[in-house]
């Protein structure tokens, strides 16, 4: 998942973080007080992606879900033990985010944004972290002719010959065919003949 779009959004639409957003690999609540950027600040991390089964058989296509989070790191104030100025800063921030996120699309191939949770990771008397939970979900194995494949299947289609057209025999079965057949046909007999040509570029046989 490429995160730039999504750091690139909460710079541009969250103004309290100042810019102070990044992206990582992972993150460790336990290194928030050694942080080099000044609070209210936002990493977002990559958790990973599931895919559902196909519902076909003869064409697979998969929908992938991938989810996000966006860690932030806000200032505890002095004094404030028990986190009481916490809830209303969740709550500011928490609306600035979703305006950011929520909707947006990270790339051409993906559904809008939705929030999955918001939770309080942990707080000491320094530092309190909240962990904001997204996901999008695409399709994979839509294949179009022009796109590089996505799958095996959509390779092997690629590399077909564009379908140009089919010659067809119709043998009927009645009232033309062979009245001393016990049965009626088709009798094996070909009674016409016709061509179809298409200039579909997008065909493939």
């Amino acid at each position: 998942m490429n995160l730039t779009p999504i750091v690139n959004q909460l710079r541009a639409y969250a103004p309290s973080f100042g810019k102070r957003v990044a992206s990582a690999a992972d993150y460790d609540p336990q290194a928030a007080a050694s942080t080099s950027m000044k609070r209210p600040c936002a990493y977002v991390v990559f958790d990973g992606l599931e895919l559902e089964e196909s519902p076909n058989t003869q064409k697979v296509r998969q929908v992938i879900r991938e989810s996000f989070s966006v860690f932030v790191e806000i200032d505890m104030g002095k004094g404030d033990e028990r986190g009481a100025s916490l809830v209303p800063e969740i709550h500011r921030l928490r609306k600035e985010i979703f305006r950011s996120l929520i909707g947006f699309r990270p790339d051409d191939e993906c559904d809008p944004i939705q929030a999955k949770s918001v939770q309080i990771d942990s707080f000491n008397r320094s530092v309190a972290i909240v962990v904001f939970e997204f996901f999008t979900e695409y399709m994979v194995g839509r294949f179009v002719k022009g796109q590089d494949p996505e799958t095996w299947q959509d390779a092997e289609i690629a590399g077909l010959k564009p379908f140009d057209g089919m010659d067809v025999d119709v043998d009927v079965i009645d009232p033309i065919a062979d009245p001393n057949l016990k049965k009626p046909g088709p009798d094996g007999r070909v009674e016409f003949q016709f061509s179809v040509e298409t200039n579909d570029e997008n065909a493939s046989s």
